[in-house]
């Protein structure tokens, strides 16, 4: 069945990740921790394996944005914290982010990511899996090292809460009817809940009160709420040579996201039968994952999607500023949050 889409399809992208020059003034006052963080990466993972030298070698050459320690150590900064696990701390952070990727990248078969093969692709399933549990097992070290236990709980929930998200997520494939409820609680677990942690973290490190630390773990899930709901928008938005991975690649491999999930509140009868038998009929052609981008485009889901992420990164600052009401604390914080915000312009 092909549908008569007669709205036009997005002409240009009107999207675009953070300028270099923006992110680089987000980052300009954790410079130098930034740095020592890109030095301590693949040096504190212990092996005696050459392959699993060579592996760690190459997921750590990429710097990419590092947002969890970023965010690490912005609130460190914040409430005061230049103790001795500042750098493995925020190591933690970006190791269970990477590992958990590793095991995604098997999990979906993605031979890309950041523009270059995936370690599975590379090196094979099995050394991904296990590399990922050398990571894991390094960050779980570290944790121990700092000698508190809120720290290992918040983090150990957090990669369990991951899990749980990438399960529902797998279950879920292809059900164009998921709820939104489902959803987000797909994007709390995959994407909020370690950001999350990593700012909890810096507040427990930082000696701060419980309900502050709530506060810090309530901003940071959040900005990776809206962070994710961004990253779903523009797999419909921005060309692939900007995302480095394929266009409407959650759509191709069954990933519901908002654009599509928001389509159930304004497609027209025969839309919505049309995409009901299409979701039930997997792989889809070019011409049908064509058809269900136009209809995005037609009912400009993914910009209401955006809209969502703006409204929920208002409430993300909200909590900042109730435990930190003082701008001249948060101002760090809400600057970089605000250029991850722009990749929606």
């Amino acid at each position: 069945m092909n549908l008569d889409i007669s709205a036009p399809t997005r002409q240009s992208c009107e999207v675009a990740l953070p300028t270099e020059d923006l992110l680089q003034s987000a980052y300009a006052p954790i410079a130098a921790s930034l740095e020592a963080l890109h030095q301590f990466l693949p040096t504190a993972i212990h092996t005696e394996t050459h392959s699993a030298r060579e592996m760690i070698e190459y997921l750590f050459a990429d710097r990419g944005k590092c947002i969890r320690p970023a965010l690490f150590f912005l609130v460190s900064r914040m409430v005061g914290y230049e103790g001795p696990h500042l750098t493995s701390m925020a190591a933690v952070c970006e190791y269970i982010h990477t590992a958990s990727l590793l095991h995604d990248d098997v999990v979906d078969d993605s031979p890309l990511r950041r523009n270059k093969p995936t370690v599975c692709a590379r090196w094979g399933d099995e050394s991904a899996v296990l590399v990922g549990d050398l990571i894991y097992a390094t960050a779980s070290s570290l944790m121990a090292d700092s000698g508190n236990l809120a720290i290992v709980k918040t983090f150990s929930h957090a990669i369990q809460r991951m899990s749980e998200g990438e399960l529902l997520q797998l279950e879920t494939l292809f059900h164009w009817e998921l709820s939104e409820d489902t959803y987000y609680r797909i994007l709390h677990a995959k994407t909020g809940i370690l950001i999350g942690a990593s700012c909890r973290s810096a507040g427990l490190l930082g000696g701060c009160s419980a309900e502050i630390c709530e506060d810090l773990a309530s901003f940071g899930l959040q900005v990776g709420v809206a962070y994710q709901l961004i990253d779903d928008a523009l797999d419909y938005l921005s060309p692939e040579s900007t995302l480095g991975k394929a266009v409407q690649s959650d759509l191709a491999e069954g990933r519901m996201t908002l654009p599509v999930l928001l389509l159930h509140e304004v497609v027209t009868p025969e839309e919505s039968r049309y995409l009901d038998s299409l979701f039930r009929q997997t792989p889809f052609t070019h011409c049908e994952a064509t058809q269900v981008v136009q209809l995005v485009h037609k009912y400009r889901t993914a910009e209401r999607a955006i809209e969502k992420a703006e409204s929920i990164t208002v409430q993300a600052l909200a909590a900042l500023r109730r435990a930190f009401p003082d701008p001249v604390q948060h101002g760090h914080l809400q600057a970089l949050v605000t250029a991850l915000l722009k990749r929606s312009y």
